[in-house]
Order: C-alpha cells, then structure tokens, then sequence
C-alpha cells in the first residue's frame, strides 16, 4: 500500500512538474502572453525614450543653429551697413578729399581706376597723389580707416619732396596712394527676403502676405 502511495505521489509532482515547466516556458500559455507583451512593452518604451532623446538633441543642435543664423545674420546686416549700394564715385572722391583737408593733407590728384566685379562685391580703386608731411598722412589714413564705408588702402609709394631745413621739425613728402572702397551687390538670397519668399522670386505674381506671417 506504501509502494502505491508514493508511486501517486511521484506521478502527480511528475505532472505538476511538466504543467510548471509548460506554463513558464510555452508562448501560448497565459504565462508566456503575458511575458510577450510586457518584452514588447519594454521595447516599445525603449524605442520611444530613445526617440525622445534623439528629438532633444535635435531641439538643441537647432537652437544652436538658429544662433548660428542670427549671429551671421547681424554680421550680414552690419557688412552690408559699411558696403553701399551705389557706386557713386563723386561722393566718395569728396569723402576723401574732405579728409585729406582736415588733417591739412594736400590731395594733387585723385583718379578712379577701372572697377573689378566680384561674386557679391564690386571693387572700386583709386589712385591718390599727396604731398605732405608724416603726421598728416598718417592722421589722413587714420581717419579713413575709421570711415562708416569700408576702405582698403594699400601700394602706397612715400617720398621726401626735399630735404628739411634745420629748423624745421618735418620733412616734406610726396607719394601715390592706392584707395578702394567696396559696393554690395546683393544676391539671389536677398530678394528672396524682400520678395516673400522662394515662391515669389518663382513665380512673380506671388505676393509677400500683408501684416506678417
């Protein structure tokens, strides 16, 4: 009877045994359905925390840029702020020869050369003939390098016009100076800008929209 018992026993913790091991290891036992949608839970929430991560590094590589775009844009408008439009040669001789005078530079001659267009820019020169002395000159290419336009000088050639008397604290000098200021072209970018957009400059029967975006 003994014998019996314990051979029962066996067989029923045999069948629990299997009806464990079925329950935890089969995907179709409530076990395994359930153990599948919290794995596909899971996932689904480590795939958004990782999309969630990739968008704030995208929010903050944007504002970066943004920055980027309104510092360059300040750049741009203070460029184009010293870079006129027109190139209006008398009004520039005059800017310089009002401050040749007022550093009490002699100005002999001052002559526009042929102009060199560039990709935004065009490249105004002049050949300017001076007689002076040291300090004036100096003061003279001060105050043009202080100038609201933007001028280059350069391929400057200086001379003694004759030797100083012995009195005299100065020597006076005479020499070529090449001047060049600049004008702003404008570009493709810019009329987009003033024009409403891409689509305008597309299609010129688009009008900007009134009272902003």
């Amino acid at each position: 009877m003994k014998g019996m018992l314990n051979l029962i026993f066996f067989a029923i913790a045999i069948y629990l045994g299997w009806d464990y091991y079925s329950f935890t290891t089969d995907p179709t036992s409530d076990y395994g359905m359930k153990k599948a949608s919290l794995d596909e839970k899971k996932t689904d929430i480590t795939t958004k925390e990782k999309k969630i991560a990739e968008a704030k590094t995208f929010y903050q590589n944007l504002e970066k840029k943004r920055e980027e775009l309104r510092r360059l844009s300040t750049e741009l408008t203070d460029m184009k702020s010293k870079l006129t439009e027109n190139n209006d040669i008398p009004a520039f001789m005059k800017l310089v020869l009002n401050e040749a005078k007022r550093v009490g530079l002699m100005v002999t001659s001052l002559s526009p050369l042929p102009s060199q267009k560039m990709q935004y820019y065009i490249e105004q020169p002049f050949d300017l003939n001076f007689q002076g002395v040291y300090v004036q000159l100096i003061a003279f290419l001060d105050r043009l390098a202080q100038a609201e336009r933007i001028v280059r000088i350069d391929d400057f050639t200086v001379r003694p016009r004759s030797t100083a008397a012995k009195n005299s604290k100065f020597v006076d000098l005479e020499g070529t100076i090449k001047v060049r200021t600049y004008v702003y072209l404008g570009t493709q970018e810019d009329d987009v800008a003033t024009s409403g957009g891409s689509d305008a400059i597309k299609n010129p029967t688009v009008k900007p929209p009134e009272g902003g975006t």
